[in-house]
């Protein structure tokens, strides 16, 4: 971790558990330079910082890490890696976490899930978990514009949408 911060690639806050405010202003901080469509969270001690992004006018939504919720991303991402589509700038960090996941397929109730895992108790995945959840809403966001697609078409009467300057 010492020489990833030395190069500006993590940022190690120095408290014990973590520092929601820093969360939120770094939050705040991208927000001047890109165009944040919606914030994933764990329901878990997000409170705090989901509140004050409400408040700021940011669209949340709680992301559910179970297996439902997490397998279709899984397989998107699977999806992606095997097609060579998945980019991340060579970053140390996600490299790392990325050779410390592993695919754990698990049948339940006669249903196929994969699911991600880590390779030992020590290794960490939190990154790959925030590619999985940002590939879930990604899919999710698809699904919502294709139902709002199909609700216009079953109106009766319309033949064309113009879009007005």
């Amino acid at each position: 971790y010492a020489e990833w911060r030395k190069h500006g690639e993590v940022v190690i806050t120095f408290k014990l558990t973590q520092d929601l405010e820093f969360i939120y202003q770094d939050i705040c901080e991208h927000r001047k330079h890109f165009k944040i469509l919606m914030v994933a969270y764990d329901a878990w001690n997000a409170d705090t910082v989901i509140n004050k992004l409400i408040a700021d006018g940011v669209e949340t939504k709680a992301y559910k890490q179970n297996l439902p919720d997490m397998n279709t991303p899984m397989k998107k991402l699977e999806s992606l890696v095997l097609a060579g589509q998945l980019e991340h700038g060579g970053h140390p960090a996600f490299r790392w976490q990325c050779s410390n996941a592993q695919a754990k397929f698990r049948t339940v109730g006669g249903s196929e899930y994969v699911a991600i895992t880590k390779s030992s108790d020590k290794a960490r995945i939190d990154v790959m978990v925030a590619c999985i959840i940002a590939i879930g809403i990604w899919v999710w966001q698809m699904q919502v514009a294709e139902e709002k697609i199909k609700s216009l078409q079953r109106l009766k009467g319309v033949t064309s949408i113009q879009l007005q300057r």
